[in-house]
């Protein structure tokens, strides 16, 4: 038999369908995905800011529908020049074009216009690549099906096969870039420095972004770190309510405490009061109900959401990070209270807990980066900081600190001796009560890691009847 015939028999044998567990999948199933397609479209049609997430990575090319990618490319056009992208501007070129004419012109143009907003738009992008990934794979097998009955050197082959195989995994955007490519970018980013534009997010501590050269940078993955009870919900809260209060829409999802707990916190810090004072019935007085009244409206126009859903998931945080954005136009930052709490899908919490901390601090990671704001996860520290007679804490401490430390741009950690002191009975109650006051107030903050800065330790003040943090020379008013 010659190759000729036996390449001609294999080819038969090639086509069979695929099985998982002894059932056939369907082709269409896993080489074409026209319902995410479909659902891309219109999401990136509803709402523009959908394209600039999903704009990053997903191309016309990875379309399986010729029709599909060119109403995708029309739509990208007009957004990439700053024109909007509506049934008005698109009716002359879904008529006139083509690959969308041959599916319908401007009838799919309305079906899809139809579709209204996408929630999981980005999550239909991915699909929508894994497809164009799949196809491109199957092609580098079927070319290297057909030369391994050739007469050319197995070694050569499967040289090409490995190197075509991995190219596949690839997409446009996650190829790595060449410096022509890349410098454009930095010199960009340079003359907006020079400009005097802001190139980070501040998180309106002074000290804190003088740290971070100026603030949390879009993209970064940021920890903060602490044993229970040291202030970590209070000082990204303060974060929060700085950012917002500068006009940085931030979304914070607190997995421990709910929304009207963490409003209190906000309202208890205006009335320079205790947040369980503002539980007492005998606190409440007629004149204190007069001040709340007066400081809410404050708090109620800061864009500054608040979701309280306990052990919320990577995709439901990129999913509301997504609603803010829609909603103020652009976001500051997500903040996460806590990163042990957030849930990871059921076969990698089989896994145990590194597994999961693993799957969550990428997932955030990435999230970050996807999603162009900074993201600040808390995390608290492991019980090892009390055995040690100096119990200010280290990157190690970390809870399955490995895959935290790895991924995290910043790791910043808290430390407050008069924690320790109090719970010890070893605060001072001497004659200078004002010195010692003071001192008490005094929380340091370790940069302990700083991926494009150097490390510091920062002072703040914790004043702890209002459980609030300001920094070390702030006035308290």
């Amino acid at each position: 038999m010659t190759p000729e015939q036996t390449l001609a028999g294999a080819t038969t044998r090639r086509f069979a369908p695929a099985q998982i567990n002894g059932a056939p999948v369907e082709p269409a199933r896993t080489l074409a995905n026209p319902t995410a397609e479909m659902a891309v479209l219109a999401g990136v049609l509803a709402d523009p800011g959908v394209y600039d997430v999903v704009g990053r990575f997903l191309r016309p090319e990875h379309f399986h529908d010729a029709g599909h990618g060119a109403a995708y490319r029309t739509i990208a056009a007009l957004l990439d020049a700053g024109k909007g992208a509506n049934v008005a501007t698109l009716q002359h070129a879904f008529a006139h074009e083509p690959a969308i004419a041959a599916i319908g012109g401007t009838g799919f143009l309305s079906r899809v216009a139809g579709m209204g907003p996408q929630d999981a738009a980005e999550d239909h992008a991915h699909a929508v690549l894994d497809a164009h990934l799949r196809r491109r794979t199957v092609q580098a097998a079927e070319r290297a099906m057909a030369r391994v009955y050739s007469t050319e050197r197995i070694e050569a082959i499967n040289r090409d096969l490995v190197a075509e195989a991995e190219g596949a995994a690839v997409s446009q955007d996650e190829a790595a870039r060449d410096m022509q490519a890349v410098m454009p970018d930095v010199i960009a980013r340079l003359e907006r420095i020079a400009k005097g534009e802001v190139v980070a997010y501040p998180t309106g501590y002074r000290d804190i972004d003088a740290a971070l050269n100026g603030g949390m940078e879009p993209g970064q993955f940021i920890v903060l770190g602490a044993r229970p009870g040291m202030g970590k919900t209070a000082l990204a809260l303060g974060i929060a309510e700085r950012m917002a209060l500068a006009g940085l829409p931030v979304l914070y999802s607190s997995l421990e405490m709910g929304d009207t707990e963490l409003a209190l916190r906000l309202l208890a810090r205006r009335l320079d009061a205790s947040p369980a004072a503002l539980k007492k019935r005998s606190f409440l007085t007629p004149d204190t109900l007069a001040r709340v009244s007066a400081r809410t409206g404050d708090l109620a126009a800061l864009p500054l959401v608040i979701d309280q859903k306990p052990a919320v998931s990577l995709t439901e945080i990129r999913m509301q990070a997504r609603a803010v954005r829609k909603r103020f136009g652009r976001l500051g930052a997500i903040i996460v209270d806590h990163l042990g709490l957030v849930s990871a899908p059921r076969d990698i919490e089989r896994r145990g807990l590194y597994e999961k901390t693993t799957a969550i601090s990428n997932g955030l990671k990435a999230t970050a980066k996807d999603m162009g704001c900074p993201v600040l996860a808390l995390c608290q520290l492991n019980r090892e900081v009390e055995k040690r007679e100096d119990k200010r804490p280290l990157r190690s401490d970390l809870r399955d600190s490995g895959s935290i430390e790895q991924d995290a741009d910043v790791i910043a950690l808290l430390y407050r001796q008069d924690y320790y002191d109090t719970r010890n009975g070893t605060r001072y109650a001497g004659p200078d009560m004002d010195a010692a006051e003071a001192k008490r107030e005094v929380t340091e903050l370790h940069i302990a890691k700083h991926r494009d800065g150097a490390l510091a330790t920062i002072n703040l003040r914790f004043v702890e009847r209002s459980a609030w943090f300001y920094g070390a020379t702030e006035d308290l008013r």
